[in-house]
């Protein structure tokens, strides 16, 4: 039991010596947004790239923004931050609570307090060890600061080069379109045979020709019924001439 409370913090996913806030220049009141923005900020000033003496700055400023990037670690960070001694006393009771051969727990607040003064005492020895735990070394300290350039990049050219996006958009609809020209045009163009129903006369035509005279078929009809109409209206107009004089003839 002992030995499970001497190294407890060194479990731990983070460092509680350090802080993290003010490494990325915040404070333990930032919103995500906040931890975000600072953390792409110094990433940037602090990029090897452009200062390659500012390694150590930048892992430790990547390092800040892992623990602080996920709310769980954040909240056992502001915990621990506060209150080590409770934060302890609090996880080994839910830890040893959940255990079904745990029957008694009782510790005091001096032995918490000696195994926390005792781990810091250790921390500076331990710093290796530590990233090795966490699995620090075998990440990608680049990794997040490489996908937030990729992305800013090509937001930028996408914001600054919209014209090849629209040609391209223009060629496939003109493409299209001149597709859909030429194949109506051989539909139109096919040879089409057309047998006469009385005569058994055959004609040879097109489908064009034939929508041609479909549609002089259709003038010729509205020709006549308008011309039908019109006659109508003369008649009935010659009708009520004729019903007025008949009217005036027999006034008099």
């Amino acid at each position: 039991m002992y030995y499970k409370q001497k190294y407890f913090f060194s479990f731990l996913k983070f460092n509680p010596n350090k802080n993290y806030y003010q490494t990325l220049n915040l404070t333990n009141r930032a919103t995500q947004d906040e931890i975000k923005s600072a953390f792409y900020t110094l990433a940037k000033l602090y990029h090897p790239d452009k200062n390659p003496n500012s390694i150590d700055q930048f892992k430790a400023i990547n390092e800040a923004y892992e623990v602080l990037k996920n709310p769980t670690t954040k909240k056992d960070y502001d915990q621990i931050q506060i209150n080590p001694v409770k934060y302890q006393k609090q996880q080994y009771e839910r830890k040893y609570y959940q255990q079904s051969s745990y029957q008694e727990y009782n510790q005091n607040q001096e032995q918490f307090r000696k195994s926390y003064e005792e781990y810091q005492k250790q921390q500076a020895f331990k710093q290796y060890h530590f990233y090795s735990r966490t699995g620090y070394d075998y990440q990608d300290p680049f990794k997040d600061y490489s996908k937030y350039m990729r992305d800013e990049q090509y937001d930028n050219y996408s914001n600054r080069n919209p014209a090849p996006r629209y040609l391209i958009i223009f060629m496939m609809t003109t493409s299209a379109f001149l597709i859909f020209e030429l194949l109506d045009l051989f539909a139109n163009n096919k040879k089409v045979i057309l047998t006469d129903q009385i005569t058994g006369q055959q004609y040879i035509t097109t489908r064009q020709e034939l929508r041609n005279k479909s549609y002089i078929n259709r003038e010729q009809q509205e020709f006549e019924r308008r011309k039908t109409e019109y006659k109508i209206m003369q008649q009935e107009e010659i009708r009520r001439i004729r019903q007025r004089k008949f009217e005036q003839i027999i006034e008099k």
